[in-house]
């Protein structure tokens, strides 16, 4: 998984991989949740005024599968 892509296409910077598709990824991690609740917080959202980051979700959902083909979550919604 790679986020950093060079502008313009000159070819300096070549990579193995898909480039990182954010608005699919953004939805299917729920990154802007609807409901943190401010008495019981049980999301990490709630840290950061209801905002959670990508690598967040993505180490939360690692953890959720102890890890157990974690990188192919990723790899896949790039497709």
């Amino acid at each position: 998984m790679g986020v950093i892509r060079e502008r313009g296409g000159s070819g300096k910077l070549s990579t193995d991989y898909a480039p990182l598709m954010f608005s699919s990824m953004k939805k299917q991690y729920d990154m802007l949740p609807e409901n943190v609740s401010e008495t019981n917080p049980q999301d990490t959202a709630y840290a950061y005024s209801g905002y959670a980051s990508l690598i967040v979700r993505i180490l939360e959902e690692g953890d959720r599968v102890k890890w157990a083909g974690w990188n192919k979550s990723i790899e896949g919604s790039s497709e």
